[in-house]
């Protein structure tokens, strides 16, 4: 850990993640700025939500994000950028972009904390791919179609958080 005079640096170094955390003493208005070189996150098993989850705080910073080289459950994901802030009643992601050989990736929205018992994620996502058979390989689905140039784009939403992890 390094100390300056209006942050601290966390340096992570190791097979799966390179690249440091930079935690400012002012959080509340500068957040957490994450520069990665490489992150290769493998697939987490998630046990099933317990019933009885309290609500989520509304006090946490402001995420920032960089990543070189992304990599998720195998999936090659590239340059990745996250861009997420707290707002009055949840977060706003107001970005998560991410480009590789395979796709290419653009999502905004929000996570609403008090709609139910998770909150409610509503989303926007753009995906455009090249090949979308060797993006749907990759997810594990056999891929009916070859060649063939994707877009797509949705608004989604669901109920809970964002993400399992």
């Amino acid at each position: 850990m390094i100390h300056q005079d209006d942050s601290m640096i966390f340096e992570v170094d190791g097979l799966q993640i390179k690249g440091k955390i930079i935690i400012a003493k002012d959080i509340d208005r500068k957040g957490i700025i994450v520069q990665l070189e490489k992150l290769h996150w493998p697939k987490v098993d998630i046990p099933p939500e317990p019933q009885n989850i309290t609500k989520v705080s509304s006090k946490y910073p402001a995420l920032h994000v960089w990543i070189g080289d992304f990599i998720y459950d195998g999936i090659p994901l590239g340059e990745s950028s996250i861009e997420v802030r707290p707002v009055a009643d949840g977060i706003m992601v107001e970005k998560f972009n991410t480009k590789s050989n395979l796709m290419s990736l653009n999502i905004n929205g929000n996570w609403y904390r008090d709609e139910g018992s998770h909150g409610l994620s509503k989303f926007n996502i753009i995906m455009t791919s090249k090949d979308i058979a060797q993006f749907l390989e990759k997810l594990g689905f056999q891929a009916p179609i070859s060649e063939a140039q994707t877009i797509i784009d949705m608004q989604a939403n669901w109920p809970g958080f964002p993400s399992p992890v």
